[in-house]
């Protein structure tokens, strides 16, 4: 937790915004900005390759991702959604409860994320200045990347008769164990879903919990 009585919330947004902008990480994204500008008049003329599409390769360890979460409120506009929408569709698998939560608070909006960061005393002013936003953002600048996927055009499929045909047609057996096997990963995949929304619930409950936990000791201070 910051020391309240020396720093407002006020003060540390700007030493936040002030240590953010500053980084190497935001001018390299800013020159991502200008690539990706130029790709998409590019993608837009290209007719060769009509199902291409922009992706964005995220970090894949809990560090990079949290100093991304916390630096994407300051990233050009364009790449700022790219970069939201695609954290938003992972799931997280490989984190843990408390990770995913944190990534989660840190990804609510800048106003919650500011607040979290100042109340939280999880992290002192030197891991946040130091850490968080020093080292964490200069690792995170070599394994965040935007790319242009090239797609050919689908081919259709084409039925051959004659010396060409390799044979289509199932046996009666083989025919009966796909659809065993079908039912089996259907009743699987249910099983996983309905544990995944169980997850997600409880995950849900307790960020709730933590942003009216923060909004009651702000609404304390004024």
């Amino acid at each position: 937790m910051r020391d309240r009585k020396t720093l407002s919330l006020e003060q540390f947004h700007m030493q936040l915004s002030k240590r953010i902008l500053s980084s190497h990480f935001i001018k390299t994204m800013r020159i991502e900005e200008e690539n990706f500008s130029h790709k998409c008049c590019l993608w837009r003329s290209d007719t060769e390759h009509p199902n291409s599409y922009f992706d964005v390769i995220l970090p894949k360890n809990y560090r990079e991702t949290r100093a991304l979460a916390i630096s994407l409120w300051y990233l050009p506009e364009n790449l700022k959604f790219q970069v939201l929408l695609k954290l938003e569709e992972r799931n997280f698998a490989h984190f843990n409860q408390k990770q995913i939560i944190e990534i989660h608070l840190l990804l609510e909006s800048q106003e919650i994320c500011e607040k979290y960061l100042y109340l939280t005393e999880r992290y002192t002013d030197s891991e946040i200045f130091g850490n968080l936003l020093g080292n964490d953002l200069r690792d995170l600048e070599k394994s965040l990347k935007f790319i242009f996927v090239r797609q050919q055009r689908a081919r259709k499929k084409v039925f051959r008769r004659g010396p060409k045909d390799k044979g289509t047609r199932r046996s009666v057996s083989s025919t009966i164990q796909i659809r065993i096997d079908e039912e089996l990963k259907d009743i699987f995949v249910q099983q996983q879903n309905e544990l995944y929304e169980h997850k997600l619930l409880l995950r849900h409950k307790v960020i709730n919990a933590i942003l009216q936990k923060i909004a009651e000791n702000f609404s304390k201070e004024e």
